[in-house]
């Protein structure tokens, strides 16, 4: 291919599937990533495949999807990506120079540790976020000890990188910060695994996007905040990191200026009171009314911040919108909807059958699946197979009748 345009895209598909064999009129879905070279609605890729085959229907890759949803709450709350930025760093650090590497491995060798590599990360393969988070916290105390030896015996640019990231490191900020994200990333990295499995069932995936959302609601609370603020303070205690009072201020300016004379006390405008200000530019240190800031405030914050925008991206991407989607749970025998028959007949509807099509469609579906059952090739309990039979009776065929392959 001479260009990557939409239209040499498309022509190049095209012509490939042509090529191979399959008749392009029954392609039924196309599924790419957002790109809008791809998913244009006027002159993508995807609108100009579907000018040649109607019903071949585009679906944003929800693998991609999720990666969207996390990759944009990094760069819209700005503790989350100066986290994500040092975990890198740790990497880069560790990993891209021989002499801090068998520093790393020798650390974990004396603490007779299985030896670990920290990973690098990738913008759009989340789970290796996942496990270089996971390995991070698994392996903190080597990697302490190896920015510590480092501060104090490297020389050069060396020494002040380790110096600066055991400075980092030894703040519980981002102690709980690791176990914070950490618990959000298992939490996706399962859905994520399941959206690029080789045997995905769609219908199953619609159940596991609101599972995991859930399960991010319920990380959104104040139980769960206490929770995970206690794992963090437990983890700093045992690495002697000192555990700040949650209700000290979570800065402490001066309260002298320059010139000798008394700090004016700065505080939130009042033309904001009827609003919840979660950050302020230029000033670290505020008071609301009377009352400090406190490292408590700012974690909760930073926390709950993190949480609403996971939770307001994910609603925006997975807003499904496309009918066949919702069909397919009628093909699934583990769905409660299995030879739904109202379901099957939108799903023929959607393909542009007529009556009679639908009703050969809704004829063969179940004795298709029946004799894959009954020949072992399916697995299938007993109440989807009565499903089936039920089915049958729906849609004018004897449920008793023999099956023929």
């Amino acid at each position: 291919m001479k260009s990557l345009d939409a239209e040499s895209l498309a022509n190049f598909i095209h012509d490939t599937v042509t090529r191979i064999g399959p008749d392009w009129n029954h392609c039924v879905a196309q599924c790419y990533d957002g790109a809008s070279v791809m998913s244009g609605p006027f002159s993508g890729v995807q609108a100009r495949l579907r000018a040649k085959s109607p019903q071949a229907f585009y679906i944003h890759c929800y693998a991609h999807k999720l990666n969207l949803v996390i990759a944009s709450c990094v760069e819209s709350v700005g503790t989350v990506g100066s986290f994500f930025s040092l975990v890198q760093s740790l990497y880069t650090f560790i990993s891209n120079s021989n002499t801090q590497h068998q520093f790393f491995v020798e650390a974990q060798k004396a603490a007779e540790l299985q030896v670990l590599e920290l990973e690098r990360s990738a913008a759009t393969r989340w789970s290796y976020w996942y496990r270089s988070i996971s390995k991070v916290r698994l392996r903190y105390e080597c990697i302490l000890a190896v920015l510590s030896a480092l501060s104090e015996g490297a020389d050069g640019e060396a020494r002040a990188q380790a110096a600066g990231l055991q400075n980092k490191m030894e703040s519980f900020l981002v102690i709980f910060q690791l176990h914070y994200v950490e618990a959000v990333m298992r939490v996706t990295n399962s859905l994520s695994q399941h959206l690029q499995a080789v045997d995905l069932v769609i219908s199953r995936s619609r159940t596991l996007i609101p599972a995991t959302r859930s399960e991010l609601t319920d990380l959104r609370s104040d139980a769960s905040f206490l929770s995970l603020s206690e794992k963090a303070k437990e983890f700093a205690t045992e690495l002697e990191i000192e555990v700040p009072a949650v209700n000290e201020p979570a800065t402490r300016p001066s309260s002298v200026g320059q010139k000798g004379r008394p700090r004016r006390t700065e505080k939130i405008t009042k033309h904001l009171k009827q609003f919840v200000t979660t950050f302020t530019l230029g000033k670290n240190f505020i008071e609301s009314g009377n009352r400090t800031t406190t490292l408590a405030d700012e974690m909760k914050r930073e926390y709950f911040e993190t949480f609403d925008c996971l939770l307001a991206e994910f609603d925006k991407m997975f807003i499904d919108n496309l009918p066949v989607l919702s069909t397919l749970e009628s093909l699934d025998p583990s769905s409660t909807k299995f030879m739904d028959t109202e379901l099957l007949k939108r799903f023929s509807a959607l393909y542009g059958s007529s009556s009679t099509s639908c009703k050969d469609c809704l004829r063969d579906i179940p004795r298709n699946i029946i004799i894959r059952i009954q020949s072992r090739t399916l697995r299938c309990g007993a109440i989807a197979e009565s499903k089936l039979r039920v089915s049958y009776y729906h849609v004018g065929i004897n449920p008793t009748a023999p099956l023929q392959n």
